[in-house]
Parts: structure tokens; C-alpha cells; sequence
């Protein structure tokens, strides 16, 4: 069996720690199929972008999930009032500690790499109509990673531009066609 350097985009570990919905299913689906057999079968890689990121969108989750409790409503922390507010407010410590423990669980479930980010790189990318943030994970992600796991469907894009832009290697992949690609490969395994 092939072993994949898997690289999962924000959004679905966003989807793993903290969302409970029906969306988000799929991911914590794939997520805990690869923290569950990550050791032996496939690796999970997360540049550094990535990992800050999460970090970010994790204390701003929970921040908006504080200042409710405080009374404000989701509306309140719309716009540029509430940007400000989120910026001024600072999470109890057991809210810190809480993120600070997730980012612990994620560097030991996980390889962080950090290469250097090819600006020349990242200026193909926009050229090509990717967004500065995914240009740069999928820069700092491509030596690294077989797969890129995202939602994004303009992220995806990357494998329309292989032929255009001659150093991409990874493939992106949406979590459904990642679940099911991993499906194939225990089925093989099996027979």
C-alpha cells in the first residue's frame, strides 16, 4: 500500500475541531480516519501557514463563541465594530488553554514543515487567478505532500495547471474524493 504525505486544508480541520453539522461530517470523517491510522499507513503534513492559521481561526472561533456568552449577538460582531471588539477581547485562560492543548494534539498527529515560500512561486499562482493565502500553502505544501485536501474548489484548481505551470507535483483533492481514494486503496489491501 502506498503511504500519502497528506496535506489538510484549514477548512476542514476547522470542520474537525469545531463545527458539529451535517457539512461538516465529511471532514471529521477523513480526520479521524488518518489520526487513527496515520502511524502506520499515511503521513499528515501541515506547512506552517496552515498550522497559523488554524491557530488564528481557532482563538477567533472562540472568541466570537465567548463574546456571545457576554451577551452580543452574531450580527454584533459583523463589520468593522466587531473586528475591533474580537481584537480587544481576550479569552479566559482555560479558553487559551483549551487551543493551546488542540495545537499540541495537531504537532503530535502531524508533521509542521515550514520551507520557504518561493515568491516567484506564489506570483504563477496568482497569475492564475489563486488567492494569495492558497497560493502560498500550495507553495509551501508542493515539495512536501502527495495530496492537498480542501474544500476550496478554486484551491482544486491546481491540477488544471499542472501542464501550464511545470513544478506543481501535489493533487488536489476535495474530502470526499480523499475518503473515497482511501476507501480504494483498503479495498485493494483486502483482496
Amino acid at each position: 500500500m502506498k503511504r500519502y504525505r497528506i496535506c489538510v486544508d484549514t477548512n476542514v480541520w476547522i470542520d474537525f475541531i469545531e463545527r458539529k453539522s451535517d457539512e461538516a461530517k465529511k471532514s471529521r470523517e477523513l480526520l479521524q480516519s488518518l489520526t487513527e491510522v496515520t502511524a502506520s499507513t499515511h503521513k499528515i503534513i501541515i506547512p506552517e501557514i496552515i498550522y497559523l492559521e488554524i491557530m488564528f481561526k481557532l482563538i477567533e472561533f472562540r472568541k466570537e463563541k465567548y463574546l456571545i456568552t457576554q451577551g452580543y449577538s452574531s450580527s454584533d460582531l459583523k463589520g468593522s465594530g466587531g473586528k475591533k471588539l474580537k481584537f480587544d477581547t481576550t479569552l479566559p485562560k482555560t479558553e487559551m488553554k483549551k487551543i493551546e492543548n488542540i495545537l499540541k494534539d495537531l504537532e503530535t498527529s502531524a508533521e509542521i514543515v515550514s520551507p520557504p515560500v518561493d515568491f516567484s512561486k506564489v506570483r504563477s499562482l496568482l497569475k492564475q487567478g489563486f488567492e494569495l493565502l492558497d497560493s502560498m500553502i500550495i507553495v509551501q505544501a508542493n515539495e512536501n505532500v502527495d495530496y492537498f485536501v480542501t474544500k476550496d474548489a478554486t484551491a482544486r484548481r491546481i491540477n488544471n495547471v499542472k501542464g501550464e505551470i511545470n513544478w506543481i507535483k501535489i493533487e488536489g483533492i476535495s474530502v470526499k474524493g480523499m475518503l473515497k481514494l482511501l476507501e480504494r486503496q483498503v479495498s485493494k489491501k483486502l483482496t
